[in-house]
């Protein structure tokens, strides 16, 4: 079995329409490890889905997991099982 670790290493802003600060693009790094201690890593960057205007959180305000989620999200079932093959 293989243990996976998410990481965003870096969100891409700009301000969209009336929102400032808005991450558009998260870079991230999926790793894994096996109980042999074998390990690997991919990483990529991904198109964040549009803010919601009622429930939007400034880039300051932004916290790792929300990142994260937020990635995870974008990524999907799919995308996240992608990453995890090539780890």
């Amino acid at each position: 079995m293989i243990t996976y670790t998410w990481k965003v290493t870096q969100l891409e802003v700009v301000n969209e329409g009336d929102l400032s600060n808005v991450a558009i693009i998260s870079y991230f790094q999926c790793s894994g490890e096996d109980e042999a201690g074998l390990k690997g890593q991919a990483g990529s960057d991904v198109r964040l889905l549009p803010p919601d205007p009622a429930h939007f959180t400034d880039i300051n305000d932004v916290t790792a997991q929300q990142a994260l989620d937020w990635t995870l999200q974008a990524l999907g079932e799919s995308g996240v099982t992608k990453y995890q093959n090539m780890v």
